[in-house]
């Protein structure tokens, strides 16, 4: 269909340096591009949707080409009514960037190129020329191509030449370890790191000792991070001696990277302690927080390997410890990996000393918070009486890390009688300390019980719960809990609807940004963040207020109305019997992350999930408004509006 009026070319920019090389793991934009995109246009129909190369080296751009993109239920009533939401739908269009001087030519017909001409092929500046090429070698199975092939990992001037060919060796079944030996040590990064890769295929040639494993020894100390990455998973394909030693020079230079970290965490087969031992003995490794926090997730890992002998090494290098914050948080990574295996801290002799100096530590008032801190958490992994009760009066403590530590540790030991406990101290906790405090009621059909009878003798009120909360409640497993929240939170009469054209004035009145920011603190930045103030669970507020007054108005008042997916409240129900509602933060293959208000973060492993189910709605409460009046309201909007 012929295009619309109006601008309808994208301004294409086509930069020589448009991704950094980072070893692969980081990605930004180049210096000179760090304000203005990369494809831009003044055409508000424009919706690129695909970039592909095509065969004669030109950049392809699918453009769905549609006015409105949004979905119906993000738009206001007042906004809807204007617009043709099918507008556009017969189009669509399909741009191709050019290079500079470009001249079309006529189509190259590779299937029929002789395999002389294939390997040259792989020395092409088109990616889609080298794939094609690499993919035609391979499925021909030419021996004859393994000459060629060989020439190039060693003559080559083009560094992606050299690592197709290597890779088509391997499809041919021709990888030795004299090719892969250059490939170790080429002077481009991109084929020393395939060549690390390549190199498992060897792993188990006898000439492989002798030969390449000095090569890899010698890349530990290789200047770009890729081949270190590479290097760390290679590693655990190597059964020797020293791969303990080589993951261990890893990760002293590398722990601070995630992503290197999680590499040398996979290769680790049987020299977790030994590892450990060496890293904790480095003292300049363990003062650094990068170190600290690697020897965390050692500990963690080992505690998960449930392998006696590992877990001893652990604990007895630590148990002399001057630094007793960093050996608390260490021996409780032990103790939550023995956790999935049901093993608590008494099944561990060599734990009672540390469980000592813990129970010093909450007696010491001169000792310092984190230290406290991390005695509380690594005292919430044991089982014994004395410990529970100093627990207990430490949720009396001024200090909210304490507070919040102590209320974990006795959440996660599921201590007797500690629903009544926290609801009498209710009138004395902080707001942000009442939120942890619910949630930690909510986890278990006992405590909800205590709860709704703590709301129903209004020491607790309703207004601390946020919908999906209250829709819990609604729908709990347990018939009596089910039942008297039915009665306790009843629907409310006005719809949301009916409060937002309500408010719609306060859109016109002249807000104050002094006061709405106060309204802002108070009721928003539990889950919302300014600056360096508040917590980041929400939206993005920038994002936020770029859809108009309106439109921040709704979502204020009605959250429940549109709720994307990645804003929306799970519920998880564990095989223990706990109950815990939030957004997913993160999953991996093991866990899922649910993130809370304030901050707040629960790692539930997927072993021990009964039950995920999307709840629906936002945890965000419905209700923010009460109190408010319309001035109030256009106080917080012209906050929010002038967030930078």
């Amino acid at each position: 269909p012929p295009p619309r009026p109006g601008p309808a070319r994208p301004n294409l920019v086509h930069r020589k340096k448009v991704l950094a090389d980072g070893g692969g793991l980081v990605a930004k934009r180049p210096g000179d591009e760090e304000k203005r995109e990369f494809l831009a246009s003044r055409d508000t129909w424009f919706r690129p949707v695909q970039f592909a190369n095509g065969p004669d080296g030109n950049l392809y751009i699918c453009d769905m080409y549609r006015e409105v993109i949004e979905h119906p239920w993000s738009l206001p009533e007042s906004i809807k009514k204007h617009l043709d939401l099918n507008s556009g739908n017969d189009r669509g269009r399909i741009y191709r960037i050019v290079r500079e001087g470009f001249k079309p030519g006529g189509p190259v017909r590779m299937g029929e190129m002789k395999r002389e001409e294939l390997v040259g092929m792989l020395e092409s500046g088109n990616g889609w020329t080298r794939d094609t090429a690499a993919r035609l070698i391979y499925e021909r199975q030419d021996k004859g191509a393994m000459e060629g092939l060989r020439r190039l990992v060693k003559e080559s001037p083009v560094a992606l030449a050299r690592m197709h060919a290597l890779y088509a060796l391997d499809g041919l079944g021709a990888l030795g370890v004299d090719v892969v030996g250059m490939g170790l040590e080429d002077g481009d990064a991109v084929v020393r790191r395939h060549a690390v890769r390549l190199a498992e295929k060897l792993a188990e040639n006898r000439q492989v000792i002798s030969v390449i494993l000095p090569k890899l020894v010698r890349l530990l100390d290789d200047p770009d991070i890729g081949v270190r990455y590479q290097l760390a998973f290679t590693c655990g394909e190597f059964a020797h001696r020293d791969r303990g030693e080589m993951l261990a020079r890893l990760a002293k230079r590398d722990a601070g990277n995630r992503w290197v970290a999680a590499a040398i965490f996979s290769s680790m087969v049987d020299e977790g302690g030994r590892i450990f031992e060496e890293l904790f003995a480095d003292k300049e490794f363990r003062a650094s927080p990068q170190g600290r926090d690697f020897l965390r997730e050692i500990a963690v890992l080992i505690g998960e390997r449930n392998r006696e002998k590992e877990i001893v090494q652990v604990v007895e290098a630590v148990t002399d410890a001057k630094d007793k914050t960093l050996a608390f948080g260490l021996v409780r990574g032990v103790c939550e990996g023995m956790s999935r295996h049901g093993r608590t801290v008494e099944s561990v002799p060599e734990l009672a000393a540390i469980v000592r100096d813990a129970m010093a530590v909450l007696e010491d008032r001169k000792a310092t918070e984190s230290v406290r801190v991390e005695a509380i958490q690594f005292l919430g992994t044991a089982r014994d009486k004395e410990s529970m009760q100093w627990l207990s009066g430490m949720l009396g403590s001024t200090s909210a890390p304490v507070q919040s530590a102590a209320l974990a540790a006795l959440d996660r030991r599921d201590a007797e009688g500690l629903a009544v406990i926290l609801i009498r101290r209710w009138g004395k906790l902080t707001p942000r300390f009442r939120s942890d405090v619910v949630g930690v009621l909510l986890k278990r059909a006992e405590r909800c019980k205590t709860l709704l009878e703590a709301v129903e003798q209004g020491i607790i009120g309703r207004g601390e719960f946020s919908p999906s909360q209250i829709n819990f409640l609604r729908n709990h497993p347990d018939e009596f809990v089910r039942e008297s929240a039915g009665g306790l939170f009843l629907k409310a009469d006005q719809s949301r609807k009916d409060v937002v054209e309500a408010l719609m004035p306060a859109l016109e009145m002249k807000g104050d940004e002094g006061r709405g920011k106060t309204i802002f603190m108070e009721r928003c930045a539990s889950c919302h963040r300014v600056g360096k103030e508040g917590f980041a669970l929400g939206p993005d507020l920038v994002t936020v207020k770029n859809s108009g007054k309106e439109k921040l108005l709704v979502n204020i008042v009605d959250p429940n109305r549109e709720v994307a997916s990645q804003y929306s409240a799970y519920l998880v129900e564990t095989k223990e019997g706990e109950s815990v509602l939030g957004i997913i933060g993160s999953e991996t293959a093991s866990s899922v992350t649910l993130r809370q208000a304030y901050g707040v973060e629960t790692v539930i492993f997927r072993s021990n999930i009964k039950r995920l189910k999307n709840q629906g709605q936002s945890l965000m409460p419905e209700g923010l408004e009460e109190g408010l009046g319309k001035q109030g309201v256009a106080d917080l909007v012209e906050f929010i509006l002038l967030v930078k």
